[in-house]
């Protein structure tokens, strides 16, 4: 019933829900070969509740009974974690929702190769903060009238651009 309350929903949803078919992809997004085998072990053990699912379930029911590319991280205890984009609809008649259709996508290596241009990225920002430093100091070099000015202007330099948090404090 759609005008119960969220909690209770998700409660009910729980407790009466299954999966009524599938694909080979989702099986084996669970570490089944076949839909039939994922199909019939879900009918012998429902799955437990989790706090990343009752998360999703809240923000279906609270979007009007969809879902639209939430990102869900899935531990696999036989492998290597997964994160997936699911994206749902449900269908709701006479105030019930009596079905959903949802699709999921394995995002897991682009997610990896996210993070990697994300540090990649930071190394050639440090390394573009390096070579600014790099030019200064040879600006200031050149224009040095004497050791002591040269020594007090790339101390400032380094400090100002490098560590500009904490320099002169």
């Amino acid at each position: 019933n759609t005008r119960l309350p969220i909690d209770e929903q998700i409660h009910l949803a729980r407790q009466n829900s299954q999966i009524a078919e599938c694909n080979d992809a989702l099986a084996h997004q669970f570490g089944f070969s076949h839909a039939s085998e994922l199909l019939e072990r879900l009918r012998q053990i429902p799955p437990a509740p989790n706090a990343q699912a009752e998360a999703s379930n809240r923000a279906f029911i609270e979007n009007g009974y969809r879902l639209d590319g939430v990102e869900v991280k899935r531990h696999h205890p036989d492998r290597a974690d997964h994160i997936y984009l699911i994206s749902g609809i449900g269908v709701v008649e006479n105030g019930f929702l009596i079905r959903t259709w949802n699709i999921q996508q394995d995002i897991t290596e682009q997610k990896k190769a996210q993070a990697q241009l994300q540090e990649y990225a930071a190394r050639l920002e440090a390394q573009n903060r390096e070579l600014a430093v790099l030019h200064a100091v040879a600006l200031a070099a050149a224009n040095a009238t004497n050791e002591d000015s040269l020594i007090e202007e790339v101390t400032e330099i380094i400090g100002n651009t490098l560590y500009p948090d904490i320099f002169g404090v």
